[in-house]
């Protein structure tokens, strides 16, 4: 096992349940805020189960299928751009992470979160939120993993829809190309209206397709 990704083992060597939490798209200005929860088999690990961040769009899929095939339980919560905007990016992650556990057929031991620390109802294991997470814990980087390949999957469609603005591409980020395409076609309807640089410019109402 990698040594950045031992924290299961050091911090919990007597617990065989153990969950990973994290989320992706909290700081995109389109798209969903995408949350997977993971309890991998105790002693599995791979080599490639790291930080969604560090892996290429080609390894992430694949390892969504050997995370899958590996895990005792994965579930995943995806909160909209309109319940973004409603609840805030921060408060969607923390009300995802509740969704996903509630949906669990097997209750954890051990729930280890990326930075948050949700209060899980009738949970009476131990919950702990640790930062930079995904680059410490097995489970929460297979989470990140998970949750990365849904939202990825997810702002390709919406590509398909709207191909100019480069979802494909940017996932919903606020980048220098997003930016120019938001200034020339305004906001289509995935865009979070909550977000200072979307509210600048008015909603498109069609497909821009040509």
């Amino acid at each position: 096992m990698s040594n950045i990704l031992q924290y299961e083992l050091e911090n919990y060597p007597n617990y065989q349940l153990i969950a990973g939490f994290d989320e992706v798209g909290r700081g995109a200005i389109a798209g969903p805020v995408v949350v997977a929860c993971v309890i991998l088999q105790s002693g599995f690990s791979h080599q490639l189960i790291k930080d969604s961040k560090q892996l290429s769009d080609k390894q992430r899929i694949m390892m969504c299928e050997i995370i899958r095939e590996n895990a005792i339980g994965v579930n995943v919560s995806i909160k909209s751009h309109e319940f973004v905007d409603i609840h805030n990016p921060k408060q969607s992650s923390v009300l995802g992470m509740i969704e996903a556990f509630t949906k669990l057929s097997i209750i954890p031991e051990v729930c280890l979160v990326d930075f948050e620390k949700p209060q899980f109802s009738n949970f009476s294991g131990i919950v702990e939120g640790i930062v930079k997470g995904d680059q410490k814990s097995l489970n929460i980087a297979a989470a990140s993993i998970i949750a990365k390949v849904v939202r990825d999957q997810m702002m390709i469609e919406y590509d398909q829809q709207y191909p100019l603005y480069g979802f494909k591409n940017h996932k919903g980020y606020y980048t220098k190309n997003h930016a120019l395409a938001l200034e020339k076609y305004g906001a289509c309807q995935y865009h979070r209206k909550s977000c200072a640089p979307v509210q600048k410019y008015p909603q498109t109402n069609f497909s821009v397709k040509f």
